[in-house]
Order: C-alpha cells, then structure tokens, then sequence
C-alpha cells in the first residue's frame, strides 16, 4: 500500500542485494512505500516483491538500459533515493584486466548513479535525501581492486559536490563495511590473482566475522529519519558506529571537513 501522503517513499536501486533487501523490509515494517530496482530476479528478489509499490527491470552497468528506464520514474514522489548496485571485478592490477570490463565497473558503479541523478535532481523533492554506498578501499590503496576502489572513491567526492551544488538536497555516503554479501563470491573466485584477499574473506566466512546486517539497517533508518543538511556530503562509516554519537550533530556543524575526503597532514613550510 503507497504512504505517499505520509511523505515516506523511497526508491532503492539493487533491492535483491543483501543490503537492498534487508533494508526495503525494514522499511516497509514502518509504514514506507518502497520501489526497487533489479538486474537479475533472484530469490530475494521474489521474497520482497510483494512488500514493493514497484519493481523496474534495469542493468545499470549498460547506459541503454538506464537511459530507457529513467522516463518511467516519477523521481518527485520520493522523499529518499538510495543506491545499493554495485560490482566488485574485474579483479586484478590495472595492466592485468580488460579495460571494457574497468569500464564497465566505472558504469555501473559510478556513472549510472550520475546519469540518474542528472535526470532525477530537476525533479526531487527538497530535502530528500540521495544515499550512496563507499566500498573497501575508499581510506586505503587495496591492490586488485583498483576498479571498484576508484569508482567508489569517485562517489564519495561526488557527493560532496553535489552536496555544494544543490543544497536543498541531503547527499548521504554510507559505508557498510564487511557484510555477508553475494558480491565476495568475486574475490573468492580471484585466488590466484588476490591471495591475501581470498585468504581474509575465507576467514571472515569461517568465523562469521561480518558486520551485523541490523546494525546497518539500524544505521540507515537513523541516517533517513534524523540526517538534517549538515550531515550532507559526508561518508559515514556503520563499523565506527559515528551515527549514533549523541555529539554527531554538534561535530558537523563545529567541523565542515569531518568525514570528507582530505589530506591529513601540512608539512610546516
């Protein structure tokens, strides 16, 4: 059933991702109206379908495929946007993999999110909010995935921006940490080519060393009801657990630079 006079509709791209799906039923359990987007319909994907006002078809690594489905959206009954699509590979350093595949990484996780919101921002709601998800990598240099580390990076910055450029907008960027999700397969798959990789994520799957998945959909919900315009161009982190800090808000304002991307350290001249 639509909420949309109670001003609760979100659009969350990737909804049969762990992150997607998790979220879109927490969600639908406190009365919004949740649209959602797939590449391939998968078990979870079945699961939530009947909690969604509508479900789109969309490959977001492909510009056709998103250039079709954007006339379909009405983007001004949406008070949040969330993008949870994502892809990992190619895995490898950058000589080592085919650059139409680095590109197509680029795409889906970077410049598909650009080409909806250069249709989607004439057109939302003030105040709505526009999360995106950081990946591994985005504080650090982790060699192999030079692909999805530089388009997540890209994001992040990107958010900034757009949190510059339009400042009636909330531009969120989440990272999630290391959570159960169906896109390690792909560095499990990469033995050969990312042994110490392989090595941690086996580990993290032996131990069940994960970051909790109602950790993060408790840390998103907080994000959606409370975030006001100074959290706006910021990564948040969900393992650091800032988002619950009782002192979150005053630090922003007190602290335009707290947690963007910048240089750490001046070398006294």
């Amino acid at each position: 059933m639509s909420n949309a006079v109670n001003n609760k509709n979100i659009l969350i791209t990737g909804i049969n991702s762990s992150i997607g799906s998790a979220f879109a039923k927490e969600l639908a359990s406190n009365g919004w109206s949740v649209d959602g987007t797939y590449r391939n319909k998968n078990a979870l994907c079945a699961e939530i379908q009947p909690l969604l006002d509508r479900l789109y078809e969309v490959d977001f690594s492909d510009t056709v495929s998103v250039s079709s489905w954007l006339p379909s959206v009405n983007f001004s009954k949406y008070n949040a946007i969330f993008f949870v699509h994502g892809a990992m590979s190619p895995i490898g350093k950058l000589a080592q993999v085919a650059y139409s595949e680095w590109l197509k990484t680029l795409q889906t996780n970077y410049l598909s999110i650009i080409q909806t919101l250069n249709q989607a921002l004439p057109n939302v709601r003030n105040g709505c909010k526009i999360l995106t998800l950081a990946g591994g990598g985005v504080n650090s240099a982790p060699s192999g995935f030079n692909a999805y580390t530089a388009s997540k990076t890209s994001l992040v910055k990107m958010n900034e921006i757009l949190a510059a450029e339009y400042p009636d907008q909330i531009f969120l960027n989440i990272g999630p940490g290391w959570v159960e999700s169906a896109i390690h397969k792909q560095t499990m798959e990469a033995k050969d080519v990312v042994p110490s990789a392989y090595e941690e994520t086996i580990r993290r799957y032996k131990a069940q060393d994960f970051i909790q998945m109602d950790l993060v959909t408790e840390s998103l919900l907080k994000l959606l009801n409370e975030a006001d315009k100074s959290y706006s161009g910021r990564n948040f982190s969900v393992a650091s657990k800032e988002i619950f800090d009782q002192e979150l808000l005053s630090k922003l304002e007190q602290n335009s630079d707290l947690f963007k991307l910048r240089r750490n350290e001046r070398i006294s001249q």
